[in-house]
């Protein structure tokens, strides 16, 4: 049986300082996946991923698209966003990462033509990918007709299409959206009800005509609309009967789904919230407040203490987990309320797992990523032992799971110290989440975590699902995705 996944991708900072930042990118690609996952939908947020910020490098774009594309089966049906900045070199159009170099877009960017390969490959009975493309004069000549840039993603074949829009930058995210781009915004106002029938359903075409005509009115380009869908694929219908919603509604309550872990982080495995993190490619700047008495009195020492200061950390927050150093502590108090101020400096000698295959008895080799998954299985799944393995072969692997990292895995990891945490019993499973993302960072498990989301059914962890991307700098492999998905009710109380 087929599924409903989504995949949005929002690149809205850059390395390269000649490239202008979008603001409003990550509020584009956070509503856009909101409005398609929240119920009455097909689309599950624990089918969906989001890849943003400095996540959104050539080589982890690269991997989760090929991945969320090629490895689909033919029943499922696919919805792809992207957000970000576009260029075009000698006629070829290019999506601009992170880490693009703008002097050198054909080895750093990723090619149009190549996402358009993706997408015509896909076994997926229908594929909707959706492109809000900035581009800027500081990365190419000026670009006056719509489809010059676009027609990179000019698919074939059926069950597929292509809605797309690029626009200069300075008229991207202007006229009375403020925080959307115009083609994104316009997008939205249909899947919310705006492009609707008179049942309530909104399908491709209908939001097509409806986004095609928004912006006609206000003087824009129309959007590119390539492919043909056979029969009506219906993206959201905001008008089912009220039994249905309701029925959703009472699922909710029964279990909770945890893919996020709201306003909290964990520095050095303390658990504080944030107002607000600010980052750049070397430094981030934590403002902190309503915090435990234990965050306190940590903080209070790392203001009087230059030890700490100097000495390696680690600043665990959304689906990140950075070393970094400790630079400043400030504190204020308002209102008899006292927030803190914390200036870090991270780490860029990122460590990773050896790319060493083990061969067992038999001749039997057990790869890097094979590694890896068993590792993160002890981490989330608490496998002392696969039973796929013999003993002896169990025993010749057992080196090489509890790892070379920063955190040995040679046990199931302890974690239910969380518990203990004053006041914090409601946000137990969002912590509990960060804490996993610690453990499988630093223990050289994973790079980067795109998607961790736990099913909780009373109290207990009834699935848990991880999608992560691991590099292999040694070897030079292409950049590979380690995948979990386990229903596992397992009493942590």
């Amino acid at each position: 049986m087929g599924q409903h996944k989504a995949l949005f991708i929002g690149v809205n900072r850059y390395l390269d300082k000649t490239i202008h930042s979008l603001d409003n990118v990550i509020n584009d690609v956070v509503e856009m996946s909101t409005v398609i996952t929240s119920p009455p939908s097909n689309f599950a947020s624990m089918d969906s991923k989001m890849i943003q910020q400095t996540l959104a490098t050539q080589a982890i774009i690269t991997a989760a698209v090929k991945d969320f594309f090629l490895n689909a089966n033919d029943q499922d049906v696919l919805v792809f966003y992207w957000a970000g900045h576009g260029a075009l070199i000698a006629d070829e159009g290019f999506f601009i990462a992170y880490d693009s170099d703008v002097n050198h877009l054909r080895d750093t960017a990723i090619a149009m033509q190549d996402l358009r390969s993706y997408i015509e490959k896909s076994p997926a009975k229908t594929v909707i990918a959706m492109f809000d493309c900035c581009h800027s004069g500081a990365m190419m000549r000026a670009v006056n007709d719509n489809t010059q840039m676009l027609r990179g993603l000019t698919i074939q074949g059926t069950g597929k299409v292509v809605l797309a829009a690029c626009t200069y930058m300075q008229g991207a995210y202007e006229h009375q959206h403020q925080s959307h781009g115009n083609f994104t915004a316009y997008v939205l106002d249909g899947l919310k009800g705006a492009a609707a029938d008179a049942q309530g359903a909104i399908d491709v075409n209908q939001l097509h005509s409806f986004v095609s005509r928004k912006l006609e009115e206000d003087g824009r380009q129309i959007p590119v609309y390539y492919g043909q869908i056979q029969g009506r694929i219906i993206l959201k219908n905001v008008s089912r009967d009220i039994q249905e919603i309701s029925r959703v509604k009472t699922i909710s309550l029964l279990t909770t789904t945890i893919n996020e872990s709201g306003n909290w982080c964990l520095l050095n495995e303390i658990p504080m919230r944030f107002v607000s993190i600010q980052e750049d490619n070397e430094n981030i700047v934590l403002t902190l407040d309503n915090l435990t008495s234990q965050a306190v009195t940590y903080l209070k020492k790392l203001q009087q203490n230059l030890y700490f200061q100097i000495k390696m950390s680690t600043l665990t927050f959304r689906n990140y987990s950075f070393k970094i150093k400790i630079v400043t502590v400030s504190s204020a108090v308002k209102e008899n309320v006292e927030s803190f101020t914390v200036q870090l400096r991270r780490d860029l000698n990122t460590n990773h797992m050896m790319d060493m295959s083990v061969s067992l008895s038999g001749m039997v080799a057990v790869s890097p990523d094979e590694i890896a998954e068993l590792r993160a299985r002890r981490i989330l799944l608490g496998e002392i032992k696969n039973n796929d393995y013999s003993k002896t072969e169990w025993s010749q692997l057992e080196w090489c799971i509890a790892g070379q990292g920063d955190i040995k895995i040679d046990k199931p990891p302890a974690v239910d110290h969380l518990n203990s945490y004053q006041g914090l019993k409601d946000d137990y499973w969002r912590l509990r989440r960060l804490h996993y993302i610690y453990l499988l960072v630093h223990s050289f498990t994973v790079d980067v975590i795109t998607d961790l989301t736990l099913i909780i059914e009373g109290n207990q962890i009834n699935h848990i699902q991880l999608e992560a991307i691991r590099s292999s700098p040694y070897t030079n492999e292409p950049t590979r995705v380690i995948k979990i998905a386990e229903d596992m009710i397992k009493n942590l109380s």
